[in-house]
């Protein structure tokens, strides 16, 4: 996997508006299967290979800023709750 599609993470990303303090990697499995489709299938769309979106959803790494934009038009607003100025 390239070193451009994602970044390791220490602990996951969370979203700290969520009571639950969803992590990234529970929003990004939430949204594949809302969207029906495999890891490959959500990879292909992202640009990025199945293992990359294994790895997202495990909490091993995080997805780059390009492809987290990729998932918020998949996702919709309501998907991805921090704005634009909010480090990722």
């Amino acid at each position: 996997m390239s070193r451009k599609t994602s970044k390791k993470m220490g602990a996951p990303l969370r979203f700290p508006d969520e009571p639950t303090g969803k992590a990234l990697c529970d929003k990004i499995i939430e949204l594949r299967r809302t969207l029906g489709l495999s890891q490959a299938d959500l990879g292909a769309k992202v640009g990025v290979s199945g293992e990359a979106v294994c790895k997202w959803e495990t909490g091993k790494t995080a997805p780059s800023g390009p492809a987290l934009k990729i998932l918020k038009q998949l996702g919709g607003k309501d998907w991805w709750p921090l704005d634009s100025n909010s480090a990722v």
